[in-house]
């Protein structure tokens, strides 16, 4: 917000502010409308203890023909304010209030609509304070939101390259898998086959013993002269 508190003072009183019930704002002003000469000038103060800037203007009721009577507008703004818009404020805020309070409020009307008064201050100060009013402050405005979804579209780039890169670990991961069950299944199939040549040569082993024992049986052992194939002598008898 740059306009803090504003407010129409004449014969040294308050005709109109806002906001309302500021009993603190209702202080400093009448503190300092003490050291307010009665003469038409402008003059910004800055009030260190409340880190506030207090801008004000005394004018003559009317701008043609001087009364030397005064009205004065007092605003306070913040202390970090800059001053072009400070400028802005007193060229163009000041100049609404004034061409109001003397077109509508003064020659013997003071203390009549003080509460359309208020309305027109709080329009003005709700105008003033819209941040589009200044074009760097709205520019300020819009580069820090695009600031914002750039650092926003980093961060997500960023998220998303760590899912990358956890996904990428977890393909490694795989992969070395899939190699040590690779090795594992090669060395699985070569202990299968030598169990089943082992379990060949075994069988094989078997079946030759058995081949033996049934000879052995059949034949006679040792000279297997039961399966023994040749000429046969025989004598003959001669009668």
């Amino acid at each position: 917000m740059v306009i803090l508190y504003t407010c129409v003072i004449m014969d040294r009183k308050i005709m109109a502010e806002y906001p309302t019930g500021k009993k603190d704002m209702m202080q400093l002003i009448n503190n300092l409308l003490e050291y307010i000469p009665n003469r038409e000038h402008k003059k910004s103060l800055n009030y260190e203890s409340k880190n506030l800037r207090i801008h004000y203007e005394c004018m003559d009721e009317d701008e043609k023909e001087p009364t030397h009577r005064y009205f004065t507008i007092i605003s306070v703004t913040d202390e970090m304010t800059p001053y072009r818009v400070v400028f802005g404020l007193k060229s163009g805020f000041f100049k609404d209030l004034q061409k109001e309070v003397r077109s509508k409020y003064t020659k013997g009307a003071r203390n009549q609509k003080n509460s359309q008064l208020r309305s027109f201050i709080q329009q003005k100060m709700t105008e003033w304070n819209d941040p589009n009013k200044d074009k760097l402050t709205h520019l300020g405005y819009e580069i820090s939101k695009n600031k914002s979804k750039m650092i926003e579209n980093i961060d997500k780039i960023l998220q998303n390259h760590e899912r990358m890169d956890s996904l990428m670990d977890r393909t490694a991961l795989l992969v070395d898998n899939s190699d040590h069950f690779q090795k594992q299944a090669k060395k699985l199939k070569s202990v299968v086959c030598w169990n089943n040549c082992k379990l060949l040569i075994i069988l094989i082993g078997v079946l030759a013993v058995i081949a033996f024992i049934g000879i052995w049986l059949g034949c006679g052992f040792p000279d297997f002269k039961r399966c023994a194939v040749g000429d046969t002598n025989t004598d003959s008898t001669v009668i």
